[in-house]
């Protein structure tokens, strides 16, 4: 004899009430594949172990885009790429380098495999004076991949004055970083050469 769907509703009911299953629709029963909620006061992903903007070059949006492709191209290469600025007319200018490489998770020498971007507009008419905005500290497993004449044709065509004056400074960070990623993600294997910037405003580097 088959059940109605009202008694086999209650029968069901029953037989949890005999278990260690808490009642069906009971307020404090939670799914076992249920996540847990978030914490009220759990820590926010500032990416300051990944970029450290003392010089505030980069707006907020530009700055959660950089962290987000640096993260995902250190998954992508294995490669810690890192970015700090600083600015002298700021007190914080001043930096010793062991320190901040530790804050950033790539103190050498224990990370051969990583690369610190430095932006930098130097001493008050440096930039204009010919002087670069961007300068790089290369860990010792990078430079078959990325030579030297890799990142000074960077500079040359990204971290001169034409450019920053043009584009402005995050522009200038945030490719740099992207053509290093995609230098490292390349089935090369190495660069020597970086395409050339175009200064028009339809176009976007």
């Amino acid at each position: 004899m088959q059940l109605s769907r009202r008694a086999a509703f209650h029968a069901a009911l029953l037989c949890a009430s005999t278990t260690s299953v808490p009642p069906l629709f009971a307020a404090d029963y939670i799914a076992p594949d249920t996540p847990a909620p978030i914490a009220a006061d759990a820590p926010i992903d500032t990416g300051e172990d990944v970029v450290r903007d003392l010089a505030n070059y980069l707006p907020a949006d530009e700055k959660e885009r950089l962290i987000r492709i640096l993260r995902k191209g250190e998954q992508q290469t294995g490669v810690r790429l890192r970015v700090l600025s600083r600015s002298r007319a700021s007190p914080e200018w001043a930096f010793e380098p062991r320190e901040v490489r530790s804050r950033l998770g790539i103190d050498a020498p224990s990370r051969p495999d990583s690369l610190l971007l430095i932006a930098d507009r130097g001493l008050e008419g440096a930039l204009e004076a010919g002087s670069a905005f961007l300068s790089f500290e290369v860990g010792d497993n990078l430079g078959a991949a990325l030579p030297p004449v890799f990142f000074g044709r960077l500079r040359q065509e990204y971290g001169r004055q034409k450019f920053i004056s043009a584009r402005g400074e995050a522009a200038s960070i945030v490719t740099a970083c992207e053509l290093i990623l995609s230098c490292l993600r390349s089935e090369d294997g190495f660069c020597t050469s970086v395409p050339p910037p175009c200064l028009s405003k339809a176009c976007v580097v």
